[in-house]
């Protein structure tokens, strides 16, 4: 379905495509199979860019998976670079509990 596209799109990092997918009206709340969100899937495979196109079209950074939300799961895979940039793009009152 489409929405495991947009999931499966993030976690290779396909940026154009995703943006296609947002375009063409997939929800940015889609999920895969296992509940996986595609902001989750970016950041944890570390793709800054991509991860990062995903804040601007709106989705929710504060939304968790397995108990991480998006910043932990950058970090947690060691992918800290990743972690600092989406940090530098949310401008939210939950930025401030998204690193606790």
């Amino acid at each position: 379905a489409a929405s495991s596209a947009l999931v499966q799109a993030a976690r290779a990092g396909r940026t154009g495509m995703l943006i296609m997918l947002v375009q063409a009206g997939v929800p940015l709340t889609s999920t895969d199979a296992f509940g996986l969100s595609s902001l989750h899937a970016a950041a944890a495979a570390g793709h800054t860019m991509t991860a990062l196109a995903l804040l601007r079209h709106g989705c929710d950074a504060s939304r968790c998976h397995n108990g991480a939300n998006v910043i932990q799961a950058a970090m947690a895979a060691g992918h800290h670079a990743t972690a600092r940039a989406m940090l530098g793009v949310m401008n939210t009152p939950t930025t401030l509990t998204l690193i606790s």
